[in-house]
Parts: structure tokens; C-alpha cells; sequence
């Protein structure tokens, strides 16, 4: 099987990780297809990925589908240059693999013309009606995006079963929708041990103070706002901020320093933008902090952290609440209660045996059932059950 894979941008986040992840798993001959510039591009050389970018409208290497959706979709209906374009890469390949939501439309349409199956591993979660207080934009975006899978795609890759029902409950196929949850690999998600833990601290400005890291790109709907109200009820606490501004929320940074500034404790939250070192700055904190206002669809973070052997506390929200067994693999908070935040906290910063047990039955979990292995074997299965499937319908026709 020969299978190509498209993914809207170069730059990393979690659906680029995951494909750095699996792209080099499958048992299959996999290429790439990029239609952005990005670190993504050197990832997947080094790892002997053949890697083709393709030229393609700033409508859809855009990011943030709740703004600039509709406009891409539009879009997608008048450059029928890109869509030729990935048809005439498509020569060879037994099917398509769309791994961002981004390139639904133009995928989906050579995927018709062509007759290859299409399967949309979805990173999103695709909720149009979300409680979350949602415009009519957005609503309409969303419901769109749920109509083109259920038009295009062969196969809808949910990676967890929060995004698989939100789908669902939004019109997806349910005969369409899978479940496979990501896997993390201890190699090269994790530090080892070949450097100064004590001299990063120090270097940070955090040698002997009880630390609290948050790691995802800055945007509101992550939270870290709520982590710097947080901190400001923890006297000694510092907390890394780990992530660059989200497309979407540029200025959302700007606000967390004033934030911080006006609640007195701008010296304890440290900035540390993109990193490529998140396994080692993991590996340095005391408590990993998922602060989501909105349900992420995996939650690869808390995954991270808990292969890193590291306790986490998250939000009742999406993935996490999946993945997290309260006091037992990791802490729950409702969304947005900041005090029971502070007091999660709190109480795995005083107790280091707490904090140790909490994290050694977590790491046994995560490694256990997030292995790259049962997600390359089960993503694999998915897309040879696809394509036969396919060949049995169009047979029948």
C-alpha cells in the first residue's frame, strides 16, 4: 500500500507531532505532502521521510478554522490549480491521509475524482454544538467541516472518544468514525538523563523553588491565564510558560505579561516561547498544568508529561478526563475554578511522596497503553479495512 499523507503546514503543533510519530511507524510506503514551510519539513528528512511541498493559497495554510474556515472553503472552489496538483501527486498512491482539516477540501475533491479513498485523522474537536459560547460563524464553520467528512472521507480517525461523540453529535457518519488514541514514544519524547537538571534550573532562574510547567501554544482557550491567576495564590511557585503565540491569538501574550504584572508576580512566570527541548524542560518541573477552558481532542501534553514520569493536573475537559484517573494517575479541576486549581497544585507541591506515587502509576499507564506500536498497528488496520471496503463498494457499483 502506498499511502499520501497532507498536511497544511510546516510549522509544529500537536497534529504535526503526531505525524512526525507516524509517518515512520506504518508499515506502508508513506509520503508527505506540505503545503507551508516549517521545521516540520527538516523533522521528517531526518527521520528519511520524502517530503513534497506543494504551493498552496494562504487559505488554507491559515490556522485558526474558527476565523478563516469559511473563507478557505470558498476559496478551495476556485483554485482548481491546487486540486490538479495534489491529483497528479495522488498518481501511484493507493490512498490519501489528511491529517489536518485545513486541506479537507481540496483533498476531498481529488479524492473524488480520483476514486482513491480519503481518511481525515481528525486533531480537533468538531463540535457544532458546543456549550462553549460559539458564533454563528463559528457554528456554521464547524458544521461545514462535519459535512465535507461526511462527504470525502472514507474513514474519520477520532483520537479519543470525547471527539468521536462531539463529532457524532454534530451530524459525523457514526459508521465513519473510529476511535485511535495517539501514541507518545519514550525515545525522544523523554530526556534521558544526559544533562544538568540543576544547572537548566538555574540557568531559568529557578534553582531551588517549587515549579509548575504549562506547555501548549499561548491562546486563551489553553488557559495560561488561569495559571498565572493561580500562581498569585502560591507564595514561592514559579511556572514556565512553554509555547509560542497561537495565529489565532497573537496577542494574547501581551495580555499574560500584563496579567502577571498586575497581579505582582511577573518574576515567577517565565516566558520561554517554542522550545525543542520540552522532554528536558518537562523533566525539571515539579507538576505538569493542563489549564484548558475548551476540551482538547487527545491531550498529548498530559501524555508527555506522564511518560516523563511527571504528576499532572488538568481541566474536567475533553482528552485529559479520558486519560486521567483523578487521584490516582493525575488530578481533575472543573474548568476555570481557579481555586480548586490552586489547591491541586498545592497539594502536589507539599507532598513529595504524593507527588512520586501519583506520577510512577501514571508513567506504567501511559507507557503501557499510548505505545507508538498499538497506535501504528491500529492506524494501519484502519487504513487496510478502508481500502478494502472501498474496493468491495466500488466493485458492487
Amino acid at each position: 500500500m502506498r499511502v499520501l499523507m497532507v498536511c497544511h503546514s510546516g510549522k509544529i503543533g500537536g497534529a504535526e507531532v503526531a505525524l512526525a510519530e507516524i509517518v515512520g511507524s506504518l508499515p506502508f510506503h508513506c509520503e508527505v505532502v506540505i503545503m507551508g514551510t516549517g521545521p516540520l519539513v527538516a523533522e521528517l528528512s531526518d527521520r528519511g521521510v520524502t517530503v513534497h511541498h506543494m504551493k498552496a493559497s494562504r487559505l488554507v495554510t491559515g490556522s485558526a478554522y474558527e476565523v478563516r474556515f469559511i473563507g478557505r472553503l470558498l476559496g478551495c472552489l476556485t483554485y482548481g490549480a491546487l486540486v490538479a496538483r495534489i491529483l497528479r501527486r495522488l498518481r501511484g498512491f493507493t490512498c490519501i491521509y489528511v491529517n489536518s482539516h485545513n486541506v479537507l477540501a481540496p483533498c476531498g475533491i481529488a479524492s473524488l475524482i480520483s476514486r482513491k479513498p480519503l481518511v481525515w485523522h481528525q486533531h480537533i474537536v468538531v463540535d457544532a454544538n458546543s456549550s462553549m459560547a460559539l458564533s454563528l460563524r463559528d457554528k456554521l464553520s464547524r458544521w461545514l467541516l462535519v459535512k465535507m467528512g461526511n462527504l470525502f472521507a472514507s474513514r474519520v480517525i477520532c483520537v479519543s472518544a470525547s471527539a468521536r461523540e462531539a463529532y457524532i453529535r454534530s451530524g459525523g457518519n457514526v459508521n465513519k468514525a473510529v476511535i485511535v488514541r495517539n501514541g507518545v514514544s519514550p525515545i525522544g519524547r523523554t530526556c534521558g538523563t544526559d544533562f544538568d537538571a540543576y544547572a537548566l534550573r538555574h540557568e531559568l532562574g529557578v534553582a531551588d523553588v517549587p515549579l509548575v510547567g504549562v506547555f501548549g501554544r499561548l491562546q486563551k482557550r489553553k488557559g495560561q491565564d488561569l495559571a498565572i491567576r493561580m500562581l498569585a495564590g502560591l507564595e514561592s511557585a514559579h511556572c514556565l510558560l512553554v509555547g509560542g503565540a497561537a495565529f489565532s491569538d497573537p496577542h494574547f501574550v501581551e495580555e499574560l505579561r500584563k496579567l502577571a504584572e498586575s497581579l505582582g508576580v511577573s518574576r515567577r512566570v517565565h516566558f520561554l516561547g517554542h522550545r525543542d527541548d520540552v522532554p528536558i524542560l518537562m523533566a525539571i518541573t515539579d507538576v505538569v498544568l493542563q489549564p484548558q477552558r475548551e476540551p482538547e481532542s487527545f491531550g498529548l501534553v498530559t501524555v508527555e508529561a506522564m511518560v516523563a514520569g511527571k504528576p499532572v493536573v488538568a481541566t474536567r475537559l475533553g482528552g485529559s478526563e479520558e486519560i486521567l484517573e483523578h487521584n490516582v494517575t493525575g488530578l481533575l479541576v472543573e474548568p476555570g475554578d481557579i481555586s480548586a486549581m490552586t489547591d491541586a497544585v498545592k497539594s502536589l507541591l507539599g507532598d513529595k511522596m504524593l507527588r512520586e506515587s501519583i506520577a510512577e502509576r501514571a508513567q506504567h499507564i501511559a507507557l503501557e497503553r499510548y505505545s507508538v506500536d498499538r497506535w501504528s498497528d491500529e492506524i494501519a488496520d484502519e487504513l487496510r479495512d478502508m481500502v478494502l471496503s472501498s474496493a468491495r463498494w466500488r466493485s458492487q457499483k
